[in-house]
């Protein structure tokens, strides 16, 4: 069997059926849900003879609050400058 973490639940499921295995679902989501879209398997546990896939959603989408246009270019994340005590630690 391989691997199913990171999966869609219905693709992972599908592998196992390939294999023979009986799946079951279980949601697993916080207490304030999330309104993402990208399923994924999370857990995957072994009991009574089938497999259980524990799967939650994530909010994968990339959103920028800026303008792209160039009145509000994005901050650079590469241009960051970190603080030198001059001193190695350890």
């Amino acid at each position: 069997m391989s691997s199913v973490l990171g999966l869609d639940p219905d693709t992972a499921a599908a592998l196992l059926a390939a294999d023979g295995k009986p799946v079951r679902f279980v949601e697993v989501r916080s207490k304030k849900g999330s309104k993402g879209a990208d399923r994924r398997v999370i857990k995957v546990a072994h009991a009574d003879g089938e497999t259980v896939l524990y799967w939650s959603a994530f909010r994968t989408e990339v959103t920028t609050p800026q303008s792209l246009d160039g009145d509000n270019p994005p901050v650079s994340l590469t241009a960051a400058t970190l603080p030198c005590t001059g001193r190695a630690s350890g």
